[in-house]
């Protein structure tokens, strides 16, 4: 029988595109629109399995996981098929993975091993030919008989001043060779240490490195390897041969960024004061002129202009984002700025964490598919939930909790009196000790909750400007009188009234962005009695200061990459090549190579997708904390740029399929194969994709994808009806598969923006999903998202060119203001409704100098007025340089 719910369905959406139909997306020109590919709002999202990988190849792991899809995706998973329960995801959702797995994300897997291996021989061999006095006493001859652990301390300085001394060689061949000898030794010096002692020496030699002042040597390389002439770079056929010295010194400087910027253990001052100055240097002017961020912005934007398509772009990426941390700082470090700032501004600070708040919730069930509504097919029990029987060990060792009976998606006409007795049972799950089962760790049915409250997780919020409009509505609805500037006088209103509204001024929130958007009103209309507000020097103002000049054109740059790095994305020739730094020098010949280079080339997309996600993230993020102006800059330059319709258009997959698919071979990983001479892969070792049952990069992309989505709508409705018309709900519902706290509440946050715009026929399909939202977002007490339709008359006056012009009007006066020198140097600035206070130049020299431009009528006309008026007039030439006065 054929749910007819779903016809409804399809019915309130088209309703829904009906009333955004006068609403018109903002879009680059088709001759810098990076998402051209894109094709119209109707058709985006209904791609079939074809559209998954982009005609990409195909991942190993993709099939094995479709049973955990309930939509039809793939011919896989028939329609109807009714489908196991999707399981938790035990992930820690952070700034980045852990050191091992971050440092082994930079070398690709087809040229792994056999670089190790060949790093060993270079650095064997780069003793020089009279070897230091230090080193005199453990040479024996043979280069390989020297080893770094039996090294003293002054002779490994000696050696690394020696490998510095031979990096700044003229000669390509000597300076190649002592880079790898360095990468060598920043890895670890593998060849002569245990595999567990492989990360505390490579942090120690880092440090080493760092103190002996390598850090602007290896910039400057850096510089000068990515100048190297076109002319000496094979074409067409370009591979990893083509950029050898540049990949060489990427990984040096993303391993010395990575190995130091994490904390140091409790004792070592001297690494905590060298941490701190590399962080300081980082951050800061390099040579004395800009910061390091800027050059790496310049080096990607010649990679996606297409003038430098040898560049390694994984590196580029994965520098960009680790210097954007640590220069910056991550969640801990904006946290407590954030605090601060709020505090500086006369605000309360912040007392809870939406991440931290997060951690501690429990993954909600995921709604019904279309498929399975329309087929009436119900969830199967769960294996671990039985009634509660009191018991000496379940007193300590379960956890408990109650499920919500009135909230489900299930279709009408099925029996739901055994499921709701079953529902109100208290259920339980075995103590972790006391599993018996071979389900990995990561995967439960329920996770144990961290604490178990009957309040909901946050604390409500309203804004001022809400309590105002509440009681001039209720002061002309009960009263009938208007007071267009008092929001204190009560006289008058019922009691009821009078308590919600001290109910609501209990729980005002004014944000920072309210205080700075107050500050620059008041300066824009009042420039002569308002102060201008100072901006201190920091690493966040500096990358504002180098970004803005071209921040268009890096949002672009971004947007290509990210699109052509899209699993959903479809190959064309003039899309970004991303995969040029991963081909090898020879193709592969057999099928375990080619097994591993399609490995290797999923993986290197995928770590791409995180390294971008993670940088829009991080400015976002810092901006909005530094200036709200500064974040609405970038915000819009994303939204004019289409990074909505990428977003959902990346979200439209199996996005459980995309997170659980493990693109990696654990044998070619860091540090598992340093130290083995001859390497054979075999397929079960290919196939092996390690013990974890998730990607943590991937879900970390998608969970940031989500983020910006976030950041990007808020409070701005203009925006909310573009994802309307790009029917976004139904691609975030299928992302709530993914049963992450984390990844599901910023989801449901998505899906809260949208909802009074989706009809009340959608909220009543979808009642399992508004009362996750209920349960998990934090509500704002005159906010109508569960109740409340917007009239079609109102959504008609919404037009978002608009909106985005009068935003931008305020962009550009304050960027104008505040930067000036960098946007229109050797310029003077004069801020509107100031003009006639400006000096006057009564200089003659000047005025004779100033350019004059002329109109097309008096140059049309020009042999006419020189005859009227110069040739046809008597001049006194005597009398007129006798004249020493001018006016």
């Amino acid at each position: 029988m054929e749910f007819s719910g779903t016809h409804e369905e399809d019915a309130q959406d088209a309703e829904s595109r009906r009333l955004v139909a006068q609403c018109v997306i903002p879009v680059l020109p088709a001759a810098v629109d990076p998402l051209a590919e894109l094709p119209e709002p109707s058709d985006v999202f209904t791609m079939g399995s074809s559209g998954l990988l982009g005609g990409g190849i195909t991942r190993l792991s993709d099939t094995g996981w479709s049973r955990f899809s309930r939509d039809s995706n793939g011919p896989d998973d028939a329609q109807g098929t009714p489908s196991v329960d999707d399981p938790d995801l035990a992930y820690a959702y952070d700034d980045s993975d852990t050191l091992q797995i971050e440092l082994a994300e930079v070398p690709e897997l087809s040229d792994n091993h056999a670089s190790f291996c060949h790093f060993w021989k270079l650095w064997s061999g780069s003793h020089p030919q009279s070897p230091p006095e230090e080193l005199s006493h453990k040479y024996s001859g043979d280069p390989g008989a020297i080893s770094w652990t039996l090294l003293d301390d002054k002779a490994k300085d000696s050696y690394v001043e020696f490998l510095l001394e031979q990096c700044e060689r003229s000669e390509s061949e000597l300076r190649s060779s002592a880079l790898r000898a360095v990468l060598y030794l920043i890895q670890g010096s593998f060849w002569n240490v245990e595999k567990d002692l492989i990360l505390d020496t490579a942090r120690e030699n880092a440090f080493r490195f760092y103190r002996l002042g390598s850090f602007q040597i290896f910039v400057q390389l850096l510089l000068l390897e990515a100048d190297v002439p076109r002319n000496f770079i094979r074409t067409p056929a370009l591979s990893i041969a083509d950029s050898k010295e540049l990949r060489s010194v990427c990984n040096i400087l993303y391993s010395l960024i990575e190995l130091i910027r994490r904390p140091v253990p409790v004792g070592a001052q001297q690494n905590e004061k060298l941490r701190a100055a590399f962080i300081e240097e980082l951050s800061g002017p390099i040579f004395g002129k800009t910061i390091l961020l800027h050059h790496l912005f310049e080096l990607f934007m010649k990679y996606a202009s297409g003038s430098a398509p040898h560049y390694p772009l994984k590196k580029l990426l994965l520098l960009i984002w680790k210097v954007l941390l640590v220069s910056c700082g991550g969640m801990e470090e904006l946290r407590e700025t954030k605090n601060q700032r709020r505090q500086a501004s006369g605000l309360a600070a912040v007392s809870d964490d939406t991440l931290e708040v997060a951690r501690k919730m429990r993954a909600s069930t995921p709604p019904l598919s279309a498929s399975e509504m329309a087929d009436g097919v119900k969830r199967p029990n769960r294996p671990l939930s039985t009634k509660y029987k009191p018991s000496k060990d379940s007193e300590a060792n379960t956890a408990f909790w109650f499920t919500n009976v009135s909230e489900s998606d299930d279709p009408p006409g099925i029996d739901e009196d055994k499921d709701d007795k079953e529902d109100l049972e208290v259920k339980h799950i075995e103590h972790p000790a006391k599993r018996h089962d071979s389900q990995p760790e990561a995967f439960t049915t329920r996770p144990e909750p961290a604490f178990l409250s009957k309040s909901l997780p946050w604390n409500p919020k309203v804004r001022q400007e809400e309590i105002d409009r509440f009681i001039r509505q209720s002061r002309e609805k009960f009263v009938g009188v208007v007071l267009p500037e008092d929001t204190a006088t009560l006289v008058g209103l019922p009691k009821p009234i009078e308590e919600s509204i001290q109910v609501m001024r209990r729980h005002v929130y004014v944000s920072l962005s309210d205080v700075q958007t107050a500050k620059e009103e008041g300066v824009t209309r009042f420039p002569m009695s308002q102060k201008e507000e100072f901006f201190p020097d920091s690493a966040v103002e500096r990358v504002y200061q180098a970004l803005l000049p071209q921040m268009g054109n890096h949002v672009i740059a971004l947007l290509k990459v990210l699109l052509a790095s899209s699993p959903t994305s479809k190959t064309k020739t003039e899309s970004v090549n991303v995969v040029t730094d991963v081909l090898p020098e020879a193709m592969p010949t057999s099928v375990v190579h080619s097994m591993r280079m399609g490995i290797d080339t999923n993986r290197h997309k995928e770590i791409i997708v995180k390294a971008v996600s993670g940088i829009v993230l991080l400015l976002l993020k810092h901006f909005k904390v530094n200036h709200v102006y500064q974040f609405e800059t970038l915000a819009q330059h994303l939204v004019m740029a289409n990074c909505m319709a990428l977003i959902l258009k990346f979200l439209n997959q199996n996005t459980l399929g995309y997170v659980v698919a493990r693109n990696q071979i654990p044998a070619l990983d860091y540090p598992a194969c340093c130290g083995a001479v001859h390497l054979e892969l075999t397929k079960d070792q290919l196939e092996f994709a390690g013990e974890q049952p998730y990607c943590w990069r991937n879900l970390h992309a998608c969970i940031n994808l989500i983020r910006i989505l976030n950041k990007l709508a808020k409070w701005k409705k203009s925006r909310v009806l573009v994802l309307v018309l790009f029917k976004s709900a139904a691609i975030l519902k299928r992302a709530l598969r993914i049963r992450n706290p984390i990844m599901q509440l910023y989801t449901l946050k998505a899906l809260k923006l949208q909802s009074k715009f989706l009809g009340r026929q959608w909220r009543r399909l979808n009642m399992r999903t508004l009362s996750a939202i209920y349960e998990k977002v934090r509500h704002r007490l005159m906010d109508d998202w569960a109740y409340g339709n917007v009239p079609e008359h109102e959504v008609k006056k919404v037009d978002c060119q608009i909106e985005e012009r009068k935003l931008r009007v305020l962009l550009d006066s304050f960027n104008n203001r505040r930067y000036h020198e960098i946007l229109r140097p050797n310029t003077i600035y004069v801020q509107p409704g100031l003009e006639e206070f400006q000096p006057m130049d009564h200089n003659l020299a000047s005025a004779l100098s100033m350019r004059v431009r002329l109109p097309d009528h008096f140059k049309a006309n020009y042999e006419s007025w020189l005859e009227r008026e110069v040739y046809g007039v008597q001049i006194d030439w005597d009398q007129l340089i006798e004249t020493k006065n001018f006016i």
